[in-house]
């Protein structure tokens, strides 16, 4: 599978309808100040309780070679028909096949280099 190529620029609020989305940006926004983003520290899951349901934090693991799921939303976990918390990116999405696992893990790898959120609008076809 070949990746697509990216263009980045700053969100701003006005690009969301979803009310989760929106408050997201703004804490996204309000924990990093002048900073590329917020450090681990800042973001405290009882400051986002409201929209923990629709929520997944991953840590980044050595060279950006998987990701961890640190906690996984329930609406997360329904959605995807698993809870993937304490669980690799890998592990967790492998059952969909290579090409997904190396899509994800290039989508990943870029908001982790680049600093900034990615929104990805379109079409999926992760479950047949």
């Amino acid at each position: 599978m070949r990746p697509r190529r990216w263009t980045s620029r700053r969100l701003g609020a006005h690009v969301f309808t979803h009310p989760t989305l929106t408050f997201l940006h703004d804490y996204w926004s309000a924990k990093r100040a002048t900073r590329s983003m917020p450090a681990r520290s800042d973001v405290n899951p009882s400051e986002l309780r409201n929209h923990l349901s629709w929520i997944f934090l991953a840590d980044v693991m050595p060279d950006m070679s998987d990701f961890r799921y640190r906690l996984v939303g329930n609406l997360v976990s329904d959605y995807f028909g698993t809870n993937g918390t304490n669980q690799t990116l890998s592990a967790v999405i492998g059952r969909y096949g290579h090409d997904t696992v190396h899509a994800t893990l290039f989508i990943y790898r870029r908001v982790a280099s680049s600093k900034l959120p990615i929104r990805l609008v379109g079409q999926a076809n992760w479950d047949g």
